[in-house]
């Protein structure tokens, strides 16, 4: 669904993300964080494109909002399908943990793309998330954040939390979280 269309509906506002040490953390001047033990992932907003060339983006609100809400509408109907195994969706995405239809799969416009076949994985907010491969390799996602953060770094504070020790994967790998 977002194809160039929603590209007329951009924000000027950029996301932005950051892991910081908790005791680092000076400006309280931020979205939102989320606690990962000795580290944070804090949120912020920065204004894009303002002296970048000398103009603006171009913004069409209702072109955006179509493009968005038809995404939305075909999203949800996939949610209800597949309410027993849903693990996670956004406006142009869905985790499930049984495959989809193959009449869902293509590459037209309005069609889904398979991106991923993960044995594990974490959502821990939106666009920030994580999983291994059946190989072994590692994916982690965080809007707005280029480095590289291990699939153990999300998910350990989560068994921590929990107060689990130990975790143990689908391939059989034990992470100890202490």
């Amino acid at each position: 669904m977002n194809t160039s269309y929603g590209r007329f509906g951009m924000s000027l506002h950029v996301e932005n993300y950051s892991l910081m040490n908790t005791k680092d953390i000076v400006n309280t001047n931020y979205i939102d964080s989320i606690d990962l033990g000795d580290k944070e992932l804090i949120s912020t907003i920065k204004i894009n494109n303002i002296n970048n060339s000398g103009r603006m983006m171009n913004v069409s609100t209702s072109i955006a909002s179509a493009v968005t809400a038809y995404s939305r509408i075909e999203i949800n109907k996939l949610k209800v399908q597949y309410q027993d195994h849903l693990l996670y969706s956004d406006t142009d995405s869905l985790f499930t943990n049984v495959p989809l239809s193959d009449n869902l799969i293509n590459n037209r416009l309005g069609g889904l793309k398979l991106e991923y076949v993960l044995n594990d994985a974490v959502f821990l907010a939106p666009k920030v998330s994580g999983g291994i491969f059946e190989n072994g390799k590692e994916l982690s996602k965080i809007k707005g954040y280029s480095k590289t953060v291990k699939f153990s770094d999300l998910i350990i504070p989560i068994f921590r939390s929990l107060r689990l020790l130990t975790l143990l994967t689908s391939d059989g790998r034990v992470i100890n979280t202490r």
